[in-house]
């Protein structure tokens, strides 16, 4: 089963930018490996190791890192990237209220 999964994940995400061979992980991705005091001690380390853009499956949630202001700003700047995904992690991280948070 793992062996089909991780050549089937592989040949989904092969033009994905690189990420840790965690992301091909059934069901978990790379969070077990992910420092939960710090997260985003981990976000730096993954960006050093794999560069400014890298992939990371995140639990069932594929998603591309973007780790430099500029590329961010330049990335927003197209509609196809403007919207916000729905992520139930974040939602119950903020309860409901990031405009609350917004404002640190």
């Amino acid at each position: 089963f793992l062996i089909y999964h991780f050549d089937k994940c592989r040949r989904k995400f092969q033009n994905a930018p690189p990420g840790p061979l965690a992301n091909y992980i059934p069901f978990v991705g790379y969070l077990p490996f992910m420092n939960v005091a710090k997260p985003e001690k981990s976000f730096t380390d993954l960006a050093k190791k794999y560069g400014k853009i890298y992939s990371l499956q995140m639990g069932s949630i594929f998603t591309v890192v973007l780790s430099d202001a500029a590329l961010i700003r330049e990335a927003f700047k197209q509609d196809e990237l403007s919207g916000r995904a729905p992520l139930l992690v974040t939602h119950g991280i903020f309860y409901g209220h990031g405009e609350d948070f917004a404002m640190y």
